[in-house]
């Protein structure tokens, strides 16, 4: 789920690290929280009608005003702080995300696409994001999602010295985190978001310190360069089917209540090299990749990464899977569980 992260997995550079990530580019940056997001679909809440109604505005502000912001990462002892820039360009949403703190680091989106520059690195990261970078950007349409979340309104409180309300989302299960929203009483834009553990703590925090609408904003800001970038990697993209369903993949594992395949994409000529696949709730969401290459991805028969981000990695079948994403161990263990006692089926 992280919403920025997501939405969405990377290992820290002091433990493991995937050969898949090293083959994408993605390897112990300190962004790499950031970098994932590059990758992962959001997408949406399914919620009471007052509740949707909120996330809709929300979602519906951050993709049409322009504005400008400072907000800090949080994510246990490390925090980060960003400096985030949105505008619509031509009638096509833009976004520029650059690091303040730590490597220096550049994040621009136009439309669905995702450019990450490492300049220190001389390396750039084409990904696809079909919604904005941060946590307000939900799915066009709220409605007819199913319902595994309640929410219920806070207090009135402050952020960025804005008056702001809070939306707390709670699971229904263990199989998702939860969420507390605190959005702009004047124009429903997201100053803070919370997502909330199993204990009731927050696992990550996205708090701006500085907010402003703005009537415009200069195109040239999301413009960039690779003039000078010695490696371009591009993410292999999941496209949503236009279709009733995007079709299946190679494996297929049991899926939590709620979670349903939302995008497939498969490479390789004539028999399936890798596979993509990515799961949703309507809020929180897992990739899986299948690769047919067994040693394509160190193996992780227990659940590793960070207190958010989290991947399992065995060998099914002639395949080997890897699931990722930023929720609960419990979930990556339902679908690789199931995986391994039924051969793969």
């Amino acid at each position: 789920m992280s919403v920025f992260s997501l939405p969405l997995t990377l290992i820290d550079g002091s433990r493991a690290r995937c050969q898949r990530q090293q083959r994408c580019g993605w390897g112990s940056h300190p962004y790499q929280w950031l970098l994932f997001a590059c990758c992962l679909l959001l997408a949406s809440v399914a919620t009471a009608d007052t509740g949707r109604e909120q996330l809709q505005r929300m979602a519906d502000a951050m993709r049409s005003l322009s504005y400008q912001g400072t907000f800090v990462y949080t994510q246990g002892e490390r925090a980060e702080t960003m400096r985030v820039t949105h505008g619509i360009v031509e009638g096509q949403s833009r976004e520029r995300v650059s690091a303040l703190t730590g490597s220096s680091l550049e994040l621009f989106r136009h439309g669905d696409q995702v450019v990450c520059l490492l300049p220190e690195a001389r390396r750039a990261i084409v990904g696809y994001q079909p919604r904005g970078l941060l946590p307000g950007a939900l799915a066009d349409d709220l409605e007819g999602l199913p319902d595994y979340y309640t929410i219920h309104q806070g207090d009135h409180s402050r952020v960025a010295g804005r008056g702001a309300s809070e939306l707390r989302v709670e699971p229904e299960d263990g199989f998702r985190y939860g969420l507390r929203l605190w959005l702009d009483r004047e124009h429903d834009v997201l100053l803070r978001s919370d997502l909330i553990g199993g204990d009731g703590k927050s696992v990550e925090r996205i708090l701006f310190t500085e907010f402003e609408i703005r009537d415009h904003v200069d195109p040239a800001v999301f413009e960039y360069s690779l003039d000078g970038i010695d490696r371009v990697d591009e993410v292999m993209r999941a496209a949503v089917s236009e279709a009733d369903s995007p079709g299946e993949p190679s494996v297929r594992p049991a899926l939590p209540p709620g979670f349903t395949l939302i995008a497939l994409d498969r490479s390789g000529d004539g028999e399936i090299e890798r596979e993509h696949a990515v799961y949703s709730d309507g809020l929180a969401s897992v990739s899986m990749f299948v690769d047919a290459d067994a040693s394509a991805v160190k193996e992780f028969p227990a659940v590793a990464g960070t207190d958010v981000l989290r991947m399992r990695s065995e060998v099914v079948g002639k395949y080997r899977v890897t699931v990722m994403g930023a929720v609960p161990a419990v979930t990556l263990e339902h679908m690789i569980d199931s995986l391994t006692a039924g051969g793969g089926s």
